[in-house]
């Protein structure tokens, strides 16, 4: 009887652990919403932009102004374009990165 009683004692269920829920979490600052460039603005040159922005698009004339472009992602695929000078460069498909009269090469 003894043993019996060892063993039932022995085999006695522990309570359980208490279950704790986690903490809420805290409200963390946002992260800042990134910078909205400002709108593109029409221009003859770079000297019409403001600084760190470059006139680029198609026309070279008064009647087409080219438009005030900033920093911006730009693919990397090289494209051909002739330049309002008559001379023909490669520049990015998406960023000519000036003005130009059509793309292509120049006749």
């Amino acid at each position: 009887m003894f043993i019996l009683l060892s063993v039932l004692v022995a085999c006695k269920k522990k309570d359980p652990e208490p279950v704790v829920e986690p903490a809420a979490p805290v409200d963390a600052p946002a992260a800042p919403a990134a910078p909205v460039p400002p709108p593109a603005t029409a221009c003859l040159s770079t000297a019409d932009c403001p600084e760190g922005a470059v006139c680029e698009g198609q026309g070279c004339g008064d009647d087409a102004p080219g438009r005030c472009m900033g920093m911006r992602p730009c693919t990397r695929d090289l494209r051909m374009y002739c330049g309002c000078d008559g001379i023909t460069f490669g520049s990015s498909g998406s960023c000519p990165g000036r003005r130009f009269a059509h793309e292509g090469e120049c006749p």
